[in-house]
């Protein structure tokens, strides 16, 4: 097992590849200073996030919403003129299921006390919601929607 800086695997990088600005863009997103890896198939899997296939494309039409479980996270999917986004699905004023609140545009309104959220970035709109929700990174893959909650 081999100890690297995040760094010093970035000055070894071959500079013209078509995974090197990848690599230090998902580094620097990550905060990554140090990794433990026997291979570098290791280091990758250390720093790319898994997805998981969760619905068809058919399955979201446009301006739904569709609750969905990735590796045991309660997640909330929706089709924004589409465009997916992914939301975990708890209300963060009280913990609430957003998936049983309202959809209006790009807000989802929780059930419980009104609180409204930006489906896009999960910024809360109004009272008495002031946290934002942790939102995941949604990929397209022919008909399939794959969500990472890495």
């Amino acid at each position: 097992m081999r100890m690297a800086s995040t760094a010093g695997l970035v000055k070894k990088m071959n500079k013209e590849s078509p995974l090197y600005e990848d690599m230090v863009d998902i580094l620097e997103r990550k905060k990554v200073d140090q990794l433990t890896f026997h291979t570098h198939e290791e280091i990758w899997k250390q720093i790319m996030p898994e997805f998981y296939k969760v619905a068809k494309v058919s399955e979201v039409p446009p301006g739904t919403k569709h609750l969905v479980e990735v590796d045991f996270v309660p997640v909330l999917l929706f089709n924004i003129d589409g465009e997916f986004y992914a939301m975990e699905d708890i209300c963060t004023h009280d913990g609430g299921p957003l998936a049983e609140g309202f959809l209006n545009g790009d807000e989802i309104e929780c059930p419980r006390h009104g609180a409204r959220f930006c489906v896009k970035t999960g910024e809360p709109l109004c009272m008495p919601a002031v946290e934002p929700i942790e939102c995941y990174t949604v990929k397209i893959e022919d008909d399939d929607i794959l969500i990472s909650v890495d």
